[in-house]
């Protein structure tokens, strides 16, 4: 083995050893999140910190209790399993309406000409750019004006319009790849436009989509500043909200049912993200080459 073997051969396990690091550093949080919620309170505070379960030991109950509706001392009349059905509903919501709008929107923009489409792209990547803090105070006047305060309408119609402008750009930048000759084909063989897009582009578009639906869950899933500042009504509170009233309720934190929920929230986001994993790994990709 010459000096350049060996030195690529060093590279390669340096670079692998690397990527270790980096994979290890990512996981840990969550490894330690998952650790906590499982052990009882004297293990949690004992120092120095113990890496790795004791198997007698290994419990339930912080679960068992967030699950019940209850943390720590809190006397709240609703708890978790609410706040969760709430997070639920906003989030499988918006991300089936910005879907819908997205694939019908940006198939306008692309293949339908029309006097200032170019005028309303732009429009719509300058509402993508605006930072969405600076639209807190607006969207909460409109909502008292129409009455959407306090409702998880209101909730879910503006989380839309906060997501609905990348949505459009990407799915947008994927239909731009789309031959026009398929769309052609379908149009000599009997098709019209709404067929051709339920056809053709929606089967096409499924990776696009996937990827859009799967950002607007994430982005609904864990805001916390909208709704919070539209909802008053405490059955009303998604997870984020609704557990910040437990946490701060509290005297200290009660660590081992705070890790408990933090798992509990995080399922659905994994469930998701794994079952679709090959739709948005390639989605990404051709989004990235397409646009």
């Amino acid at each position: 083995m010459n000096n350049m073997q060996i030195k690529r051969k060093g590279k390669r396990i340096l670079r692998i050893v690397g990527a270790w690091l980096v994979v290890m550093i990512i996981i840990f949080p969550i490894y330690w999140i998952g650790l906590t919620s499982i052990r009882p309170v004297d293990e949690i505070l004992t120092y120095p910190p113990r890496f790795f379960p004791d198997v007698k030991t290994v419990s339930l109950d912080h679960y068992k209790t967030v699950l019940s509706g209850k943390i720590g001392s809190s006397t709240n009349q609703y708890g978790l399993p609410t706040f969760f059905m709430n997070s639920v509903i906003l989030a499988i919501t918006t991300t089936l309406i910005t879907i819908f709008i997205s694939l019908f929107a940006a198939y306008g923009l692309v293949r339908v000409s029309f006097k200032g489409r170019k005028l309303m792209s732009h429009l719509i990547l300058l509402c993508y750019l605006i930072p969405g803090i600076a639209l807190m105070i607006p969207m909460f006047s409109m909502a008292v004006r129409l009455r959407l305060n306090n409702t998880l309408g209101g909730v879910v119609l503006f989380q839309i319009a906060m997501n609905l402008p990348l949505g459009i750009w990407f799915t947008k930048a994927f239909i731009k790849g789309i031959p026009e000759s398929l769309e052609e084909s379908a149009r000599l063989d009997g098709c019209n436009r709404l067929q051709v897009i339920l056809q053709i582009i929606l089967p096409l578009s499924i990776p696009a989509l996937v990827v859009v639906g799967f950002n607007m869950f994430l982005a609904s899933w864990n805001d916390y500043l909208l709704p919070s500042i539209l909802l008053d009504r405490e059955r009303l509170k998604p997870l984020m909200v609704g557990l910040y009233i437990y946490f701060n309720q509290n005297i200290g934190v009660v660590w081992g049912e705070v890790m408990a929920s933090a798992v509990i929230a995080m399922v659905p986001v994994f469930f998701v993200f794994f079952y679709f994993q090959k739709y948005i790994v390639g989605g990404l990709s051709m989004g990235a080459v397409k646009g």
